[in-house]
């Protein structure tokens, strides 16, 4: 009788889309940990940061975004660390061709600023817009009240600090939300006192809980699945040298994949372009309370961290 070898089957884990938030995207290391995890899977840049990087002299005029994303109480010290990240940024998009590097995408406020994948979703855009502007409204929807309790007067300056943090957490939750069907994993950091990522503080401020995540057992998963990553784009030694302390938000929406066409050009983007998308046209300002969220009805989140 013929002898047959014991049949064996390897799965090849499918490597999820990572989304590089703020603090991590602006710390020392964020442009080396960008291009490294773009060596295996795609990588999905905020449009914050080019926003950042065109308008520095105003962001790193507000203290609390300097102290968060720069790791240090003294401003002025916090505004030359972050300077000199934005600048390598910035050398890299303008000189270095960072635009045409595979697997490194980002949207834009204009169609020539987008860098999205060949043969994209023409939805990608719109349905990142809707969703921002839903989030930022169910945001909006719970600080207002929030505020109208405190006694005297609201410092205005201190709100548009506090916004700009905002703007940054609700430009990468959206861009997530919008990439549902590629399991995105937003990679950030988490500040070193121990504290929650700033991104967890958001959600949970948005009415999204996001709780930290102590199941062993789906945490030994989750970090099982994700050590590959680290560890083909060197993470791991960078956090180990640096004491970045890395930290993984998961997020789950049941209706961000249900955005309908009725907005959206049906025709697909052309494999021979890799930077199309409709003018974005935004209504932030509806007001607390008014307009639709039920995009983020149901969603939730959980963070941990890595490695």
């Amino acid at each position: 009788m013929l002898w047959l070898p014991p049949m064996t089957m390897s799965l090849q884990p499918t490597l999820p889309a990572c989304v590089i938030d703020m603090p991590l995207a602006l710390s020392p290391y964020g442009l080396v940990i960008a291009l490294r995890l773009a060596q295996t899977t795609r990588v999905w840049l905020s449009p914050t940061l080019w926003s950042i990087i065109e308008d520095q002299q105003f962001y790193l005029a507000h203290p609390p975004f300097v102290a968060l994303l720069a790791g240090c109480a003294d401003a002025d010290t916090g505004r030359a660390r972050l300077g000199r990240v934005v600048a390598q940024w910035r050398t890299a998009r303008d000189q270095l061709g960072l635009d045409a590097r595979e697997r490194i995408f980002w949207p834009g406020e204009k169609a020539s600023e987008a860098v999205i994948p060949k043969g994209g979703d023409m939805r990608f855009m719109q349905r990142l817009d809707t969703l921002a502007a839903q989030l930022d409204r169910k945001w909006q929807g719970r600080r207002v009240p929030a505020a109208a309790d405190r006694e005297g007067q609201v410092d205005m300056q201190v709100d548009m600090q506090v916004d700009i943090l905002a703007d940054c957490a609700r430009d990468t939750i959206a861009l997530a939300a919008s990439l549902a069907e590629e399991r995105p994993l937003v990679l950030t950091t988490r500040p070193a006192d121990g504290a929650p990522p700033q991104l967890g503080k958001y959600l949970d401020d948005s009415g999204i809980p996001c709780p930290h995540l102590d199941d062993l057992t789906a945490l030994r998963l989750l970090r099982s699945s994700v050590a590959p990553l680290l560890v083909t784009a060197g993470l791991v030694e960078i956090a180990a040298a640096s004491g970045l302390r890395l930290a993984a938000v998961s997020l789950v929406t049941s209706g961000a994949t249900l955005l309908t066409d009725e907005t959206v050009d049906d025709e697909g983007i052309d494999d021979e372009v890799t930077s199309v998308a409709p003018e974005r046209d935004l209504s932030w300002n509806l007001g607390a309370g008014q307009g639709d969220t039920t995009l983020w009805d149901g969603a939730a989140a959980a963070w941990y961290e890595l490695p």
